[in-house]
């Protein structure tokens, strides 16, 4: 999704076509004052990336915007051991949710992720502190 100082009408984003590949629909972006939000790929990613994708995140990382902001991490990058798929989303934010992913934390993951801040969603402290402790 792509979001302009352009207003609603100016918003340009993925579509899937009739191949099955994404396309960047384009329109108006005004004055340049673009953020693009990345929220392609979650938590479960690893591995090898789908070609559509791939495709995907290097059109992202070549749009040129003034800011391109990862939910909750960059598409692309493990949560868990902070890799970074070939290729990976380049944030200059990332909002994570809930609580910070180790990969997000990894020195080799910082160009990808940007910088980085957590927000609290109303999970409950204790299956946080569960889950931090591997319960």
């Amino acid at each position: 999704m792509v979001v302009s100082e352009a207003g609603p009408n100016a918003l340009s984003s993925y579509q899937f076509d009739e191949s099955g590949g994404l396309s960047l629909i384009t329109g108006s972006l005004g004055d340049g004052q673009t953020v693009l939000v990345d929220a392609l790929l979650g938590t479960g990613f690893e591995g090898a990336l789908r070609p559509e994708m791939a495709r995907a995140i290097g059109a992202l990382n070549a749009a040129g915007a003034r800011l391109l902001v990862a939910l909750d991490l960059p598409s692309g990058l493990d949560a868990d051991t902070g890799k970074a798929s070939e290729p990976c989303v380049r944030a200059g934010a990332t909002l994570t949710f809930a609580a910070l992913k180790p990969g997000l934390l990894v020195p080799a993951a910082r160009p990808y992720v940007g910088e980085l801040a957590c927000i609290d969603i109303g999970a409950p402290r204790t299956l946080l502190a569960e889950l931090a402790a591997g319960a």
